[in-house]
Parts: structure tokens; sequence; C-alpha cells
């Protein structure tokens, strides 16, 4: 009851900024007794919440998350609404880190062919650029090949680059100040009549997955996939009273302050 009591009102907010289309969502199959493996792309800090609000809805989903991203006061608490499962930060590199990555991977692919509904980003981190880049990443690959009978579903979100969630402008954002100037924007608009970002997230599930292929060959499908849609650098004005609406700006060469 409060999950769905939390989903209503985080859609009531995020409609605020945002206007969200899925699709596909509602032509997946409803659960069997296999899991499944919902694997987004990561453009900006924001898109866990929106994926997460859509997917609960339908699938009791859980989630893989760096432990430094939801360590933090309220993220916490909404993170244990759905049982995030908290693994090191993709830049962790010591051997204690590595142990408990693996240790984790193991106990997901053991929940996965126990039933289990899991949400995990393939990258760990969220873009660094226009396109999605997984690297050697092989959380992915190890995953499918432990749960041959797992349900793969591709996850597609667009819209975001360019938000202040992102990495658009250069250096790391932090939900703490893009929540503030969105918030700031939404009041000096009325709450109601704040100019809109659109977003589209589109779920397929995938039947010709390279399950038997090796690490790279996973992340190259899964690359091509992410990125077949060019994406830009989208400013969307936070007010009513700005100037110059919703205009693309040139990718950035470097660090520079976070625009919109």
């Amino acid at each position: 009851m409060l999950n769905a009591f939390l989903r209503a009102l985080f859609k009531a907010l995020l409609s605020l900024r945002y206007r969200i289309r899925t699709e596909g969502l509602d032509q997946l199959a409803k659960m069997d007794d296999r899991g499944m493996l919902f694997l987004p792309n990561h453009p900006a800090l924001i898109d866990p919440f929106v994926l997460l609000c859509f997917t609960t809805a339908r699938f009791p989903v859980r989630a893989l998350a760096g432990r430094g991203q939801i360590d933090k006061p309220g993220i916490r608490w909404l993170a244990s609404r759905v049982q995030v499962r908290k693994i090191p930060d993709a830049h962790e590199r010591s051997g204690d880190a590595k142990h408990q990555i693996a240790s984790m991977l193991r106990n997901t692919a053991r929940a996965l062919n126990s039933g289990e509904a899991l949400v995990l980003y393939p990258a760990g981190r969220i873009y660094r650029r226009n396109q999605e880049e997984l690297g050697n990443n092989g959380a992915v690959a190890f995953l499918v090949e432990n749960c041959p009978n797992i349900r793969v579903v591709l996850v597609r979100t667009t819209g975001l680059w360019g938000s202040s969630f992102s990495r658009a402008s250069g250096p790391s954002p932090t939900i703490v100040a893009a929540v503030k100037r969105g918030l700031i924007g939404l009041l000096k608009s009325g709450l109601l009549f704040a100019p809109r970002r659109h977003i589209r997230i589109e779920f397929s599930e995938c039947s010709d997955f390279p399950r038997g292929a090796n690490r790279d060959n996973v992340n190259r499908y899964l690359e091509r996939h992410y990125n077949a849609i060019p994406v830009h650098r989208t400013y969307v004005p936070y007010s009513i009273w700005e100037q110059g609406g919703t205009r693309l700006l040139p990718e950035p060469d470097g660090d520079v302050e976070p625009l919109g």
C-alpha cells in the first residue's frame, strides 16, 4: 500500500517537469517461474527513479545499485522500499570491493534462477558523453551465463542528456543541487506551468540476446542497442520566464557548469 502511494506521488511530482512516455512495458508478458533481468542504459541520475516508478507497477523488481549513490539521507529509505541490493561503486578497485561484487553477483544469480525480477545497469555509472559505454564490465555476461533460463528485457531511456541530473555539461551532478534548481524553476512557474522535458522509455524483451557470447561481445551488443538512437544535448528552460526556449547545445569540450 505504501509503495503504491509513493509510486503515485513520484509520478505526480515527475509530471511537473517531465513528459514521460513508455513503449513496450504493457506488452511484456507477466512473470512466470523464470527470473527477469531488466538492463537499462543510464543517461542521468534521475532515470532509475523514473524507471522504477513504472516497472514496479507491473513487476516486483529489485535493483542493484552503487552504495555511494544510495547511502544518502532520504535515498537510503526509498531504496529500502524496493529492496535495492548495494554493491561497491564502479570506481572502487580494492581487493575487498572486488570480492564483494563477486559475492553479490553470485547471490544475484541464485535469486534470478529462483524467479526474481532485477534491474541492473550494465555500465554501472551515468553517461560521460552522449553514448552509453560499457567498457569491460562483466556483470551482464556473468549473470546471463549463470542464469540460462532468465528473460532479458532491454530498456532504453532517451531525453535526459542535457538535464542537470546528467553530465552533459562536464562535472558530476548531485541530486540535491539538481532538485534544488528544478524546484526553484517550478516555483517561479507556479508549479503547473513549467516547461517539460520529454522522456521516452522503451522496453523490449530480447529474443536474440547473445547468451553464449563472451563479455566483450555482450557489451558491444548492448551498446549498439542503447546507441541506436542519436542523443543530443538538449536544454529545457526551468521556468516560463526564461528566454530562448528548448534548444540543442553543442557537446562540451571540458568541465563547465551544468546548464539544465
